[in-house]
Formats: C-alpha cells, sequence, structure tokens
C-alpha cells in the first residue's frame, strides 16, 4: 500500500515532511495516523509489530470542517476557509457517510446519530484537536452504527455522578475508534463506556492505536480506560477488536463483558505517571479495579494474545469471561505460582 501513499497533513497530525517525500516516514511512532490518497482509507503504524495497519473504511461524503479559532457556526462549512466554530453545528449540517476534519479546542457534548459519520482531527502542534466536555458530561456519544473517530486528543470529563466520558457507544455497532490519545484530567472517569442492556447495541467495534494516559489522577477509584455497563443483564460487547493500544497505568485497563473479543498487540502498564506527579503503580490498588476483565453473563470465547502484560499475572489483574477463552503468547515480568483463573492463561514469561 506504499504506492500512492501522500498523506493529508492537514488532519494527520505528522511530520509535513512525510507529505513532501510522498512516502511514510521511517520512524513512526506507535498509533500515528495517515490517509493513503490511494485506497482512501485511514492507516495507523503499529509499532509492535513494526507494519501500518488500514483501520478504517472509505471516507466518502462531503467533507465538513470545524475551527474553534477561526470558524463561525454562521459559515457554510464546507471548507477550512468556512468552517464551522464548532463541533457540534459541523455534525448538524452532515448527512450520514459524510467526514468531518476538526482543528483546535473543543468543550462541547455531541451525539452523532447519523450512520456511517466520520470525526477526524486535523491540525499539528499546539492547533492539534483537543475535545473535553462539562463535569459529568460526555464529550461524544455515538448513537449510529459504522461511525469513525481519529486523531483527537480527548480529556475525559470529571465525575462526581453518572458516567461522564470522551466517548460512550450508545447504539454503535461498526464503530471505529483509532489513533486517538485519552489523557485525564482530575476526577476524569472513563474514556471509552459502552451502554448494555435490551435498549442498546454496539458490538463489531475495533478500537485501535490508542494511547491511554493519565486516567488515575487524585485517586485510585476513578479512570478506567475501556468499560461497559456493570449490570449488563446478559448483553455483551460481542466481536470487539482492541489491538495495538498503549494502557498508561490507568486504575482499570479494558472491563467489558466480553464475548468472542480480540485483545491483541496491546501494551498494558501498571506503573506510570501519578496524580502527584510521581512515578509508580496504579493499577489494581483500588481493590477491585483490573488491568483486563472479560467477565460478565454469556461471557465467552475470548482471543486474548500477544500483548504485554504488566504487574502480577494473576486474577488480581487479569479476568477472563469463560471457560472457552484462549489467553495465549501474551508477555510479562512476574507470575504467581498458581493461576486462579483455570485453565486457558497460558503466557511466555520473561526474565
Amino acid at each position: 500500500m506504499t504506492t500512492g501513499y501522500v498523506p493529508r497533513t492537514e488532519f494527520c497530525g505528522c511530520d509535513t515532511s512525510w507529505a513532501n517525500a510522498g512516502k511514510r516516514p521511517a520512524n513512526a511512532n506507535h498509533g500515528q495516523v495517515g490517509y493513503n490518497e490511494a485506497t482512501t482509507q485511514l492507516e495507523v503504524y503499529d509499532a509492535i509489530a513494526g507494519a501500518w495497519r488500514t483501520v478504517a473504511s472509505n471516507l466518502v461524503g462531503t467533507a465538513w470542517f470545524a475551527n474553534s479559532a477561526t470558524g463561525a457556526d454562521t459559515n457554510v462549512g464546507t471548507s477550512a476557509a468556512t468552517a464551522f466554530k464548532t463541533i457540534t453545528a459541523a455534525v448538524a449540517a452532515a448527512a450520514a457517510g459524510d467526514t468531518i476534519y476538526i482543528t483546535g479546542s473543543f468543550t462541547e457534548a455531541v451525539t452523532v446519530t447519523k450512520i456511517g459519520l466520520s470525526i477526524i482531527g486535523s491540525g499539528t502542534g499546539p492547533h492539534r484537536a483537543t475535545w473535553t466536555a462539562a463535569n459529568d458530561a460526555v464529550c461524544l456519544t455515538l448513537n449510529a452504527s459504522d461511525c469513525q473517530v481519529a486523531n483527537i486528543r480527548f480529556r475525559p470529563p470529571a465525575y462526581s455522578s453518572g458516567a461522564p466520558a470522551a466517548i460512550v457507544l450508545n447504539n454503535a455497532p461498526y464503530a471505529r475508534i483509532v489513533g486517538n490519545r485519552f489523557q485525564g484530567q482530575t476526577g476524569s472517569n472513563f474514556a471509552i463506556f459502552c451502554m448494555l442492556g435490551a435498549a442498546y447495541s454496539s458490538d463489531d467495534v475495533l478500537i485501535a492505536g490508542n494511547e491511554f494516559i493519565y486516567l488515575n489522577n487524585i485517586t485510585t477509584v476513578y479512570g478506567s480506560a475501556i468499560e461497559s455497563t456493570a449490570a449488563d443483564g446478559g448483553y455483551s460487547c460481542s466481536s470487539w477488536q482492541i489491538v495495538n493500544n498503549i494502557f498508561d497505568a490507568p486504575v482499570e485497563g479494558v472491563n467489558i463483558n466480553g464475548r468472542g473479543c480480540l485483545i491483541a498487540g496491546n501494551i498494558f502498564r501498571d506503573k506510570g505517571l501519578l496524580a502527584a506527579g510521581t512515578m509508580g503503580t496504579v493499577t489494581g490498588s483500588a481493590g477491585s479495579k483490573l488491568m483486563i476483565d472479560l467477565s460478565g453473563t454469556n461471557a465467552d470465547c475470548n482471543c486474548v494474545v500477544g500483548n504485554w502484560l504488566g504487574g502480577a499475572y494473576s486474577s488480581t489483574l487479569y479476568l477472563k469471561g469463560g471457560s472457552n477463552d484462549e489467553w495465549y503468547g501474551n508477555f510479562t515480568v512476574s507470575t504467581t505460582a498458581t493461576l486462579t483463573n483455570g485453565a486457558g492463561m497460558t503466557l511466555t514469561p520473561t526474565t
């Protein structure tokens, strides 16, 4: 896929020499996102595999623009020069299958109900797209299928009640969340939260090439990277792919009622930057939080392979879904004498 690869620097957030050279950079960063003009695909760099992966379906339809610094919601929004000021205005103007490019800093709560809508961060350096919302709010609620979210720096809202998050999957099957950074602030609760129940369906979700950092602010009670509702009622997160992400010492890593999910090529670090500005161990210190928890009603048949699993490899931090789960080819520094999760939790220890 190298032929014809010319990243569009207005939203890739990368070195501009990349576009001038007409090829991918030699030393790409994990999770770096670019756009392949030849195939109209978004791609993300997987530092673990040392390769570029296609992670999103074709970007088609009308392009819309939002710029918090130079835009105006009275504009037409169909070019960078006529950008809207808010994401809300761009979403309202867009139709199913359209793409919205956002530049600047946004504090908004937005709900998407249009199938196949893509929201892509644009700009570089201090002008790169950042997005947060008021306390106890949700930056982006996806209530439609086949939506894509890429290359945005989210600051998950602070918690005092409810389920505030950067992204909530409401009815969002086939969502693609790619190449974003979720950086916690004081009191941040959830980065990505999935609703489970009779009224909700969010299967076949791809979460790839993202970074989850500083989701441990102030206390060890709040700070979950990927979470689904605890009272699952027998409903599952089915056929999810959580691949090539970095979980940098969250209070909780992945806690979903997983059925037939793939968790591969991720880095789960139990040590990292703490709220006091020091470095240390966070995950699990709240007493009930795990790095990976796939358990729940009807949870089973998950594949957990090729991950770096920080901390002691036991059910204290890692909990499988069911007896048909397959955990293999993972790496860790520390193991316990007995894996209380039972069979299917093999790994390759390192020294």
